[in-house]
């Protein structure tokens, strides 16, 4: 009944059905709920939510296809950062490789710098370089910043300060963070 309630209306009323289900100690219903919650409205802060409501009654394999196809169908900008951070949380960051493969060839910019993060922080900073600098190149000042980060560490202070100051001509945000 309730899920029929969030697939017609998933705006406040189907959250009060996931408050009731919830203060009933129906852990699994109000975990579907949220999970047909977040599919219906994949805002970050609030699918993430769901998503740990799904784990916590150990349904982490379904919450992570539900963060998957919010990051896969760009509904949501922040669709693939939400996937990010839940994969971190239950320990298999990897996993958003492909995904973040495949929206980087598609759409650059904030979906490559998210690969190009992910791929530092798994130890593969060569391949973090193969991804940040045509990023740069083609503009986005978020690329260009982390590439001179990692060019710090990984290339010569030359390109790191190039690409530093890429990213500060791009967005003047990112003056002076080095």
């Amino acid at each position: 009944m309730a899920l029929e309630l969030c697939d017609r209306d998933p705006g406040l009323p189907c959250e009060l059905a996931v408050g009731a289900v919830e203060s009933a100690g129906r852990w699994e219903e109000a975990a579907d709920l949220r999970g047909a919650l977040c599919l219906a409205t994949p805002t970050s802060e609030s699918c993430f939510a769901r998503l740990a409501a799904l784990e916590h009654v150990g349904r982490t394999d379904a919450a992570i296809d539900i963060a998957r196809s919010t990051c896969e169908d760009g509904r949501d900008a922040e669709g693939c950062a939400t996937f990010r951070r839940f994969l971190d949380r239950v320990g298999r960051p990897e996993d958003a490789l492909d995904v973040l493969r495949k929206r980087c060839a598609d759409d650059g910019g904030e979906d490559c710098a998210a690969l190009g993060s992910l791929l530092d922080e798994l130890d593969q900073s060569a391949a973090a370089v193969e991804v940040l600098q045509p990023c740069c190149d083609s503009g986005h000042a978020v690329c260009c910043s982390l590439l001179s980060v990692l060019l710090a560490t990984e290339g010569t202070a030359e390109q790191a300060e190039a690409a530093a100051r890429r990213a500060c001509r791009l967005d003047p945000s990112f003056c002076n963070q080095r």
